[in-house]
């Protein structure tokens, strides 16, 4: 977070705040599972911290407020192997590999289901990005196909194969 001069980085179940100049450790969080992501939102007020999911547990998609450093207590549901996330460019939106060979787009005030991503995966999906306007949405999984997506979820029949699992 440049605004503020930090650097949040994990290892293992914990999560550690430096100082961007000196790199010391200003603070540590130990959570109850493996985090497989972090991603400041682009207006730098939250951090989405995405841990390993359990099948009846809809706890592994939370944010953070940077501010306060509070959890916000609606989370979401990612899944169980690792994945990235990301934020919509505006920041009102995450999106995270889900269990069902697809992806489900929150939104960040809520944690409530705006969208999902789904009937075009047979495999695992272990990427997902939003692009740079906003407007689409690229996943990808883990036998090497990559969709693309309108911001809402609809599938715009573009997709190619690559052969091997697409991990970012």
């Amino acid at each position: 977070d440049d605004e503020r001069g930090i650097v949040a980085s994990s290892y293992g179940n914990t999560l550690e705040f430096h100082d961007k100049e000196t790199l010391a450790i200003i603070d540590s969080i130990d959570f109850v599972r493996e985090i497989y992501d972090l991603q400041y939102s682009p207006d730098g007020e939250k951090l989405a911290i995405s841990l390993r999911a359990e099948q009846s547990v809809p706890d592994s998609i939370q944010l953070m407020n940077l501010e306060t450093g509070e959890i916000k207590s609606e989370k979401g549901k990612g899944n169980d192997r690792p994945g990235n996330i990301d934020w919509s460019p505006n920041s009102e939106h995450i999106i995270t590999p889900n269990m069902n060979n697809g992806a489900t787009i929150y939104d960040a005030e809520t944690m409530s289901i705006s969208n999902q991503v789904s009937g075009q995966h047979v495999s695992d999906v272990t990427c997902v990005k939003y692009s740079k306007s906003g407007n689409y949405i690229v996943t990808g999984d883990e036998l090497g196909r990559v969709n693309i997506w309108d911001n809402l979820g609809e599938f715009q029949d573009i997709s190619f194969e690559l052969e091997e699992e697409i991990t970012g």
